[in-house]
């Protein structure tokens, strides 16, 4: 899928937001009383990310390799 660099960024941004909510929930799933869940959680979310990462961004590397990024 092709898309503009700028959406590039903005996707790759958003993912960065959701999984550092994912680790912090991680982190703080012990403190709130909830480790299993937390681990869920965390799975569940950064698991999405990488699908969305392979679907939307796998052209990234090659247009870095192209030198078009």
């Amino acid at each position: 899928m092709k898309l503009k660099a700028s959406t590039n960024k903005k996707i790759s941004v958003a993912l960065g937001v959701l999984t550092a909510i994912a680790a912090c929930v991680l982190i703080l799933g012990d403190t709130w009383g909830f480790p299993a869940l937390a681990k869920q959680i965390f799975a569940s979310i950064t698991g999405m990310t990488a699908i969305v990462n392979v679907y939307f961004l796998g052209s990234t590397a090659e247009k870095i390799t192209k030198g078009q990024a």
